[in-house]
């Protein structure tokens, strides 16, 4: 009996904490001269959704350019409004780049719309605030770094540096090569994450870490509570 009310307590636990979490999807799209990768529309690393907001930065005739971020942004299902922000240190003097976005075969296959186009922030480096969350709440974190070619981009988040080198071959979404994966980085007294990154930023995702529902927990503690108790009175 005490083996049973401790594996629904596990179970029950388990089951609390799996509900739905929201993810914000975000694509970096390089304006260069009027053009650009299309906003890519698929599924990313984290999340159930395919919808993704347009984070423009364009220049006059040239790649460098100024930020100029959604005025509005929505969860991956397209419909719900959500306060997640993305702020760069300084939204203007930016490089970006959108050349054979349409024609490199190098890029993650299904990925171009998402991967061929990309700020690129150089060997020192842009600062970026992920702002509008809640304080204290831990989040997932995935921040792509990919492109065809070789080279390599840095990402610090909180201390701790990732990397991404590029694979200047045809190949799946992959780890290390397009993107890296923060979890359960926990947001700041002011709702706040940022982050530190160099060289190529095609985009990011960031999905709130689900966390255990107070009613279901206090039932579930409850039941195995009163268990537990019945185990020991029949002693």
């Amino acid at each position: 009996m005490l083996r049973t009310a401790m594996l629904l307590i596990a179970t029950g636990l388990l089951f609390a904490s799996s509900s739905s979490a929201a993810t914000v999807n975000v694509d970096f799209q390089g304006k260069q001269w009027g053009s650009g990768a299309p906003v890519y529309s698929g599924p990313g690393v984290v999340g159930t959704g395919t919808v993704w907001n347009a984070y423009n930065f364009d220049g006059p005739g040239s790649e460098t350019g100024t930020a100029r971020p959604p005025a509005i942004m929505f969860e991956d299902n397209g419909s719900t409004v959500s306060t997640v922000s993305v702020t760069f240190a300084n939204n203007n003097a930016f490089h970006f780049n959108s050349l054979h976005w349409g024609t490199s075969l190098n890029w993650a296959a299904g990925y171009a719309h998402l991967l061929g186009d990309f700020v690129d922030a150089g060997g020192s480096g842009k600062a970026v605030t992920i702002g509008g969350l809640v304080p204290g709440a831990g989040y997932d974190l995935v921040l792509f770094g990919g492109r065809d070619g070789n080279g390599s981009s840095s990402f610090n988040v909180l201390s701790t540096i990732k990397t991404t080198t590029s694979l200047n071959a045809p190949h799946s979404l992959t780890l290390g090569v397009d993107y890296v994966v923060y979890t359960n980085v926990i947001a700041s007294a002011l709702g706040e994450i940022p982050y530190r990154f160099e060289r190529v930023h095609n985009g990011l995702q960031i999905s709130a870490v689900p966390i255990p529902e107070p009613t279901s927990i206090l039932g579930l503690l409850v039941i195995g509570s009163t268990l537990v108790l019945r185990r020991r009175s029949a002693i």
